[in-house]
């Protein structure tokens, strides 16, 4: 059954939850289609932001002195914030346009960017009250770390250094995965908000059920994801290196940081918006049929195709 516009991403899915590879093609697929497509908004704003990181970073290794050392890190602490806001832009300009791939219905960037801004402050709102949430889920996860901690210890006094070792990488793999499945529905919920158009409590609603039973399957697809940018991201700083072992002084640096920041916020970013992107319309397909009825007023809406 074919419930998605003609050639997208989507097109041709069945009424089924989607296996964990189908989930990732989808969202290398969404990347690639979303950088096509969104090239032009995603350089205006990685583009500055990495030059500006470049120009941190050399500041730091040529800094002459402790007080020139602590002034060029405080900088780079704002500039850390100042790429989280305007990273975030970006994101709520992705979500429309990836959605829109997904379903068959490509929008332009200006449309998607469009569409993005009219959504941020209500997407501010929501980032403070998921912060404020996930702070308090924080307190069972930090009670099931300190038991596996405690477990550990147990194990050691029966199976020695090896036994701690696959216990801790086991405790700690499964907490890494909790903690990404549980930021995870946060994430959908924010997919729902930007798309559905709804307030920031019913997208935190949103997010808890679009995830039921699958939330921990969702943190070990974003592992996965992670574990391949750090890949990437090891061979990137191989080849940076040498690129910078050819260049030297600030010059070099700002090069290689420029390149680095630049690959890694073009990447990471499309990658795991799409992957939740997939996911938002996997649970949507899995939970409610895709409510045909409301996707079809979503494709057809001007707030959302322009």
């Amino acid at each position: 059954m074919n419930i998605a516009g003609q050639g997208g991403i989507g097109s041709g899915f069945e009424l089924r939850p989607r296996r964990a590879g189908e989930l990732m093609d989808v969202a290398f697929r969404l990347t690639r289609h979303a950088i096509h497509t969104m090239w032009p908004v995603m350089l205006a704003v990685l583009v500055p932001v990495s030059a500006l990181a470049a120009v941190q970073i050399a500041s730091l290794q040529n800094a002459a002195s402790a007080r020139d050392f602590t002034t060029s890190s405080n900088g780079q602490s704002g500039l850390s914030l100042v790429s989280t806001i305007v990273v975030g832009l970006l994101v709520v300009t992705l979500v429309p346009a990836m959605y829109a791939i997904h379903m068959g219905a490509p929008i332009s960037s200006g449309d998607a960017l469009r569409h993005g801004l009219r959504r941020v402050p209500i997407a501010i709102l929501y980032a403070i009250l998921s912060s404020l949430a996930l702070l308090g889920l924080m307190v069972p996860t930090t009670i099931v770390f300190v038991l596996a901690f405690f477990a550990i210890f147990a194990v050691a006094r029966i199976t020695g250094a090896v036994g701690v070792i696959v216990v801790a990488a086991i405790s700690y793999l499964a907490t890494f995965i909790g903690l990404l499945g549980l930021t995870g529905r946060f994430q959908l919920g924010f997919i729902a908000l930007i798309i559905e158009y709804i307030g920031p409590v019913e997208a935190l609603k949103r997010g808890f059920s679009l995830t039921k039973r699958r939330w921990l399957q969702y943190g070990a697809l974003q592992a996965l994801m992670l574990i391949l940018i750090v890949i990437f991201g090891v061979v990137a700083g191989g080849v940076g290196a040498a690129v910078f072992s050819a260049i030297e002084g600030s010059i070099g640096i700002g090069i290689v940081a420029f390149a680095g920041y630049l690959l890694y916020l073009g990447i990471w970013f499309p990658m795991y918006t799409a992957l939740g992107v997939a996911m938002y319309v996997d649970s949507r397909v899995r939970l409610e049929a895709l409510d045909i009825g409301q996707l079809s007023s979503q494709l057809s809406s001007p707030t959302l195709l322009g």
